[in-house]
């Protein structure tokens, strides 16, 4: 990897030595999301009784914890 005097920081990530498993890479955002309901009940999500005759459920700070 050739290092270049344009930036102050250089990175070098080495390859993992053993297989890669592409399907155990797919199951783990399924594994993430009762990780995710959790960190929801405890950030708080709120929700109120909204005039249409029905719960509104307010997830702005869940939506932001599930886009990290």
């Amino acid at each position: 990897m050739e290092t270049s005097k344009a930036y102050p920081v250089s990175l070098s990530i080495d390859y993992p030595d053993r297989k890669l498993n592409k399907l155990s890479s797919f199951f783990r955002v399924f594994a993430a999301i009762p990780i995710l309901i959790i960190l929801s009940l405890v950030i708080g999500a709120t929700y109120q009784w909204g005039g249409g005759g029905g719960w509104s459920y307010y997830y702005a700070a869940t939506a932001g914890i599930v886009v990290i």
